[in-house]
């Protein structure tokens, strides 16, 4: 995969406020940075485990399982021919490569989920090429949508005035040290191995 492709989905533009506009990266890391993407990201690497331990014991996947589920999702979005379907994918920064991969990683984790346990990785920590993947997830699950409109809100909330109050501050940084098992002095290192720095948007 080229670097093109894969900056591609990363710097799709989800939404804008006034002159500032946000892209998916945007709205995963602030999900990610308030906790709200911990299930997904658990459920994605169990789907990572699951696609490598059926490597291992050479599975073949049930092709006609993997079609049907990704002829359901074309249904469910009204996307009838092999055109739509991939003009649907470029407009997300998608391809057919990352559309199968993720209809057979959602068959593998059905069929050998019993028998892996995923490796505890924080996303932070973890390779582009992962987050990517990851990406390529919440766009085709639909959760990227609702992560959007979520930003959206606290957008709105913010241009209309509406600014939280410092205890509500003080709250969201206790748990955000709580859920990631950091102290104060480790937050500018955290937001780093994300690309961030404290005067991130």
């Amino acid at each position: 995969m080229t670097t093109a492709e894969s900056a591609s989905c990363v710097d799709l533009v989800v939404c804008a406020c006034e002159q500032q506009q946000y892209t998916a990266r945007d709205a995963i890391d602030l999900a990610m940075f308030r906790g709200e993407l911990d299930d997904k990201w658990k459920r994605f690497l169990r789907g990572i485990a699951a696609e490598e331990r059926a490597d291992e014991l050479d599975l073949d996947a049930d092709e006609t399982a993997i079609t049907a589920a990704a002829e359901v999702f074309r249904y469910d979005h009204d996307l009838i021919t092999a055109q739509e379907t991939e003009a649907w994918l470029a407009n997300r920064g998608l391809t057919f490569d990352d559309f199968s991969d993720y209809f057979t990683r959602q068959y593998y984790a059905i069929a050998v989920c019993d028998s892996v346990v995923p490796d505890e990785l924080k996303y932070p920590s973890t390779s582009s090429d992962l987050r990517r993947s990851f990406l390529t997830e919440l766009i085709l699950s639909g959760d990227l949508d609702r992560i959007t409109t979520e930003l959206m809100t606290r957008l709105a909330a913010r241009c209309a005035e509406q600014e939280p109050t410092e205890e509500a501050i003080a709250v969201q940084e206790r748990e955000f040290f709580h859920r990631n098992s950091i102290n104060p002095a480790q937050r500018a290192d955290w937001l780093k191995k994300i690309g961030r720095d404290l005067k991130s948007k």
